[in-house]
């Protein structure tokens, strides 16, 4: 599962003319979702969403969350995330096919009610051609990615490097 995370003073969502869902200031959330997902890997990061530290919060940088400060959430499925690209045409593959897409990505936004407020989280129109309309705020752009049993090679790195950074302090 992959989630491109943009921290908004505002965001909102239209299918045509029509507005579907808008929030203040907090996060819109472009969600694609991998052939391999489930709903483990869905639950782990919904309950991670509401809680990463992306505001200045009692003078401390990185300090406050959505949850912290009572913002809202957006959450947009975009199966676009998991383009391959082949020449100069772009491959999805890699992403889940639509119906079974839906189910985790209802269940997704579901678990990231449970863990914030249901009030707070909003979506977007899955499946639809959407005018998806963000005001960024900084702009500070975040991407968790995850696919079950395995770890990202970003976060593999991090890992080697906390761990040589342990060693030198000792």
């Amino acid at each position: 599962m992959r989630l491109l995370i943009q921290r908004v003073l505002e965001g909102s969502v239209s299918v045509g003319d029509q507005l579907v869902s808008q929030i203040g200031p907090g996060l819109v959330v472009l969600l694609g979702v991998h052939e391999k997902d489930d709903d483990k890997i869905a639950k782990k990061l919904a309950h991670k969403l509401p809680k990463l530290r992306l505001w200045e919060k009692d003078g401390k940088a990185w300090n406050g969350s959505v949850q912290d400060l009572d913002y809202e959430l957006l959450i947009v499925s975009q199966f676009t995330l998991y383009a391959v690209t082949k020449g100069n045409k772009p491959d999805f593959h890699l992403s889940k096919r639509a119906e079974e897409a839906r189910i985790l990505y209802e269940f997704f936004v579901e678990e990231v009610k449970k863990a914030y407020k249901p009030e707070k989280v909003k979506m977007g129109a899955f499946q639809q051609l959407m005018r998806v309309n963000i005001v960024n705020n900084g702009p500070v752009t975040i991407e968790l990615d995850e696919l079950p049993g395995e770890k990202p090679e970003k976060q593999e790195k991090q890992e080697k490097q906390v761990k040589i950074q342990q060693e030198v302090q000792k």
